[in-house]
């Protein structure tokens, strides 16, 4: 064989050889495909390991606990760097365990239940903060249970059905709902079908539990139920209302009526959506382009009482509250009502005069 002929046959197999090593990009002429990445590094009790569970915060993909290959609970915590392909070795989870929920909320991961040897499932809690790659120990969770699924809605994880022992595999319909912000768990409406490993999807702020796996007398079988859940609205936030005046004058020809509203901690006045803003329910906020208080957050926001916290100020037509008022003397009641940008709706009330001297 000739040096060319040699030099042809190499350069046949590095195509051959790229072409393989490339992942290939599948099509189905819509323009979507698959790639492959850097896979899971091993670890132990591993190399690879299931049922474990991933979230996602800051473009960054966490795969914490499951069950090794070579048997044995794991509390291994591995970050996924989509934009560099790399993988990173984290602090490990306290409690090893498997089939346990992951969720994330407020930038923090939630790691809710599972199981971590025998017929024991756990209602161990732990919350991981990627910002500090530290662990801390939540309040447990009222059933135990492993096979579990969760539902965020309103910063809320609902924890919902699963099994309630590893050998008997008793499902659950149960459903609890725990708040980070109080780290305290509620029992909510239980589900139709008890069961474990649903899928669930959250959309517009229900949940949906697709699904799973139900066992009767040492036979499994799978189900098809597809079950919405709504959770409680949020309470509504209450406003403290200052307006101002404190009192009207029926006859005055006042233009306007200032109203200033501070919301509880945990909410911002510059999240006040000023267009849903009505006194009384019936008279507009004035959103009028051409005023300042409307405009300017320099002039809208504000700190009038001194306390610290600051205020939203608004404004309504004073000659529609007199017209509203119609006649009504003595001490008076208004309640202003309105939403911030994300829907929440406040609400709040001041006492006022109604004088016609």
């Amino acid at each position: 064989m000739t040096i060319g002929k040699i030099l042809s046959v190499i350069l046949c197999l590095l195509m051959v050889a790229i072409v393989f090593a490339v992942p290939a990009k599948a099509t189905n002429g819509g323009g979507d495909y698959w790639t492959s990445k850097a896979p899971l590094p091993p670890t132990y009790p591993g190399p690879f390991r299931a049922p474990h569970g991933g979230a996602a915060v800051n473009d960054r993909i966490y795969v914490i606990g499951g069950y090794g290959t070579y048997g044995g609970w794991s509390n291994v915590n591995q970050e996924y760097t989509p934009a560099t392909d790399t993988w990173t070795t984290k602090e490990p989870m306290p409690t090893p365990r498997s089939g346990q929920a992951i969720c994330v909320v407020s930038g923090k991961v939630y790691v809710i239940g599972g199981h971590f040897g025998a017929d024991w499932p756990t209602n161990v809690v732990e919350e991981y903060d990627p910002a500090t790659n530290t662990w801390a120990t939540k309040a447990a969770m009222p059933t135990p249970r492993l096979g579990l699924g969760v539902g965020v809605v309103n910063s809320k994880i609902y924890a919902i059905g699963g099994f309630l022992n590893y050998w008997t595999f008793t499902p659950t319909a149960v459903v609890e709902e725990y708040d980070p912000a109080t780290d305290t768990w509620t029992t909510r409406a239980p589900m139709f079908t008890p069961r474990a490993d649903a899928a669930i999807g959250v959309v517009n702020d229900k949940i949906y539990v697709i699904a799973g796996w139900v066992i009767e007398e040492e036979f499994g079988y799978g189900v098809g139920a597809n079950e919405e859940y709504t959770p409680p609205s949020p309470p509504s936030p209450v406003a403290t209302i200052d307006i101002d005046p404190d009192t009207i004058n029926l006859k005055s020809k006042a233009k306007w009526i200032t109203c200033y509203i501070e919301l509880p901690e945990g909410y911002d006045v510059a999240d006040v959506d000023v267009a849903t803003v009505s006194l009384e329910g019936v008279i507009p906020a004035v959103t009028g382009p051409r005023y300042a208080f409307v405009t300017d957050p320099s002039v809208y926001i504000t700190d009038k009482d001194g306390d610290g916290i600051l205020e939203r100020m608004v404004k309504f037509d004073a000659a529609a509250l007199r017209t509203h008022l119609n006649g009504q003397l003595g001490t008076v009641t208004l309640t202003v009502a309105g939403n911030l940008f994300d829907g929440t709706p406040f609400e709040g009330t001041d006492t006022i005069k109604v004088t016609d001297k």
